[in-house]
């Protein structure tokens, strides 16, 4: 019920925040970077990709939680939604689409 809590609450503040495109765009990189090695690391848009993972996994309840989740380093479970989140061609801007795969990476 947490997980849901926490994906409905990122979901809005996304929305509604609308985050400008500065920041989806240095996510989409960051997201690159990690997964196929272009482009530089950004530090400080790294420690706000882990900021959302610790927060999720804060909000969340660990019996709700996958396996990989609950061993992964944020490392590891940021490079598997960004593997996800590169691939997905839905309409939402980049990172609704990162929160949405960290959620499904985190949960069962």
């Amino acid at each position: 019920m947490k997980l849901l809590i926490a994906l409905l609450t990122a979901t809005l503040l996304a929305t509604t925040v609308n985050a400008s495109s500065k920041i989806n765009e240095n996510i989409k990189k960051q997201c690159q970077y990690l997964v196929h090695g272009n482009g530089v690391n950004n530090f400080n848009v790294g420690m706000y990709m882990y900021g959302i993972i610790s927060g999720i996994v804060a909000m969340s309840d660990l019996s709700e939680a996958s396996e990989f989740a609950k061993t992964a380093e944020r490392h590891d479970i940021s490079y598997k939604a960004c593997q996800r989140a590169l691939v997905n061609k839905n309409n939402l801007v980049f990172e609704q689409i990162y929160v949405i795969e960290l959620m499904n990476v985190i949960r069962k």
